[in-house]
C-alpha cells in the first residue's frame, strides 16, 4: 500500500475509535496478535485482546476521551500520528475518583500499517499531567 493509503487506514482508526466509540474497529483493522506498546509503561495491553480491555477501562473514566489529529506524517509502512488527546473525568482514573475534571495533553503515536492492517503501534502521552490536571497527586520514593 502507498504511504497515503496507509495514513488513510490510520486515521479512519483514530476517528472511529475516538470519535463513536467503535470498537469493533480494533477488529477490523488490527490482527489478534496486533503489538502494542504503550510509553510509558504500566498499561498492561500486548495484544488487540488487551488493548480493547484498556480502551473500554479509559471510556468508561473519559466518556468524552477524544484524540485531535495535528499531523499524519508517513513513510513507507510506518505512519506518526501528532495530536492531542483529551476528555473529562466522569470515572475513577488511576485512583483518582471522579471529579469531572478536564484534562489535555499531546500524544505521539507511531504505527506499523501492513496490508491494510496496523500490525504494531507505540504510544505516548504525559500521564503524570495527566493526573495533575485531574487533581491527583504525584509522589516518588
Amino acid at each position: 500500500m502507498s504511504t497515503e493509503e496507509n495514513k488513510k487506514v490510520v486515521n479512519a482508526f483514530i476517528d472511529r475509535l475516538f470519535q463513536t466509540r467503535d470498537l469493533a474497529v480494533l477488529d477490523q483493522t488490527m490482527p489478534a496478535d496486533v503489538v502494542a506498546h504503550p510509553i510509558p509503561s504500566g498499561y498492561p495491553m500486548g495484544d488487540r485482546a488487551g488493548l480493547r480491555d484498556s480502551l473500554q477501562k479509559l471510556f468508561a473514566a473519559f466518556p468524552d476521551l477524544r484524540v485531535s489529529v495535528r499531523d499524519l506524517i508517513a513513510e513507507n509502512d510506518t505512519v506518526v500520528v501528532r495530536g492531542t488527546i483529551a476528555g473529562t473525568q466522569a470515572g475513577e482514573y488511576k485512583g483518582i475518583p471522579p471529579m469531572g475534571k478536564h484534562f489535555s495533553v499531546p500524544t505521539l503515536q507511531v504505527m506499523e500499517v501492513r496490508e491494510g492492517k496496523i500490525v504494531e503501534l507505540w504510544f505516548q502521552h504525559d500521564s503524570l499531567s495527566i493526573v495533575e490536571q485531574l487533581g491527583g497527586r504525584v509522589s516518588f520514593p
